[in-house]
């Protein structure tokens, strides 16, 4: 009988391998996603802006992409994930309701689709204020309960994954409220549909398999596993899958 992990820590040390080749294999293929979230930075040249949880460091290569010279540091709680991340970021391994950062020490924090793993995200909103400097700048992005993907996560995902999944999504407004809790000020909450990109069939299934850890999945139950839940989109250019993410922002005051 398989023993689910119980939180974001256990679920990465086990597959967050997976994950970063994943984003390897294609890395343009959430480019859309990454983009909303780091428009609602409001970037200015120089800033130093915290990505966490981190992952690979796919955020803060967008962030570096941006050529604004913002230097990044990257907080992942599971070191075998932060593994992944490119090794001129400075990289922390570090609990996400006890950031290990100093207080009013960055000038931006961005957080991308970790959320839905965190049974303390009234503390992860504490955190990020704690450690962002006065008229710093909190995004973040997750998904939301009810949609396509709350269904695909916590149905095909936690059937076929190695890990299960059991994510806790968000209700409507619930970012905007997490934010004003913390003391975030000017906050904006909106959900985006958008789609991930892949250049074939063939991509999309390997890239599924790997991001979420169905390892044991035939190629046939991956297809069928995304196309129950999401729409898929053919043509002669690209395959596009539909996907979706409520995205909010709030600044500290000064």
């Amino acid at each position: 009988m398989r023993t689910l992990p119980a939180g974001y820590t256990e679920i990465f040390t086990a597959r967050g391998s997976h994950y970063n080749r994943a984003m390897r294999l294609c890395p343009a293929a959430r480019e859309t996603e990454r983009r909303l979230l780091i428009d609602r930075l409001e970037l200015r040249r120089g800033d130093l802006v915290c990505d966490v949880p981190a992952g690979g460091g796919y955020v803060g290569e967008g962030i570096e992409a941006r050529g604004l010279g913002a230097a990044v540091v990257c907080v992942e709680p599971a070191a075998a994930f932060a593994r992944g991340i490119a090794r001129h970021f400075r990289r922390v391994v570090s609990a996400l309701d006890h950031i290990a950062l100093e207080e009013a020490s960055v000038d931006r924090v961005a957080s991308l689709a970790g959320l839905h793993h965190l049974h303390s995200k009234a503390a992860f909103f504490g955190e990020a204020h704690r450690i962002l400097r006065p008229e710093g700048r909190f995004a973040v992005a997750d998904v939301r309960e009810g949609s396509d993907v709350a269904r695909f996560l916590n149905g095909s995902v936690n059937r076929l994954s190695v890990t299960g999944h059991a994510g806790e999504f968000l209700a409507h407004g619930e970012l905007a409220a997490l934010l004003t809790a913390a003391g975030f000020r000017d906050i904006e909450e909106r959900e985006h549909q958008y789609s991930w990109a892949f250049p074939d069939l063939d991509v999309l299934i390997v890239y599924f398999r790997e991001l979420f850890g169905l390892v044991g999945a035939s190629d046939h139950e991956v297809r069928a596993a995304v196309t129950a839940d999401l729409d898929v989109h053919v043509s002669t250019e690209a395959v596009l899958v539909s996907w979706s993410l409520v995205y909010a922002a709030g600044s500290k005051s000064a």
